[in-house]
């Protein structure tokens, strides 16, 4: 089954098989077999990962998962199965969204604009600080959601991205 898993604001392309309670997983091209277990009900997951366990903490809340690995907390959205080729699901479209309401101050791309991981895509003021909201991942810019010296809220869509 193939599925686009956002984690911390950074999307890929990911499949898992399963055979004979191992999974297959396979994040953007790489291949990982990895065993799961968990107690009925649990939200505590023991994960082998090439043969490095792990405990992991799954919680579900309304728009997301937050999954707890060694001590850190990571942020997980998971679409839905996806019924594309391979080929299609190298281009995929992501909204960068803002993380806090403010004030659009610069914009540093035009539609069109071939932008890398961590390039910057616009400057967002907010509590008298100004924050550069880079690109989570290579791609090009296909819309702008918003002008300079425009407000945003909280989750509104910034910039769209369609990666390659």
């Amino acid at each position: 089954m193939k599925y686009l898993a956002t984690v911390n604001g950074k999307s890929f392309p990911v499949s898992v098989e399963k055979d004979k309670g191992l999974f297959t997983v396979e994040i953007s091209g790489k291949q990982h077999s990895l065993d799961l277990r968990s107690p009925a009900g649990s939200s505590l997951h023991s994960i082998i990962l090439e043969g490095k366990q792990y405990e992991v903490v799954v919680e579900k809340d309304e728009n997301a998962l937050s999954v707890y690995i060694n001590g850190e907390t990571h942020s997980v959205q998971i679409s839905e199965e996806m019924k594309t080729t391979p080929k299609n699901l190298r281009k995929t479209s992501m909204e960068v969204k803002a993380v806090m309401p403010g004030l659009v101050v610069a914009l540093e791309v035009k539609p069109g604009q071939e932008v890398d991981e961590d390039d910057g895509l616009l400057v967002l003021e907010a509590m008298k600080m100004q924050n550069e909201v880079r690109a989570p991942h290579r791609g090009v810019v296909t819309h702008i959601h918003v002008r300079e010296g425009s407000t945003v809220e909280k989750g509104e869509r910034l910039v769209t991205l369609e990666s390659r």
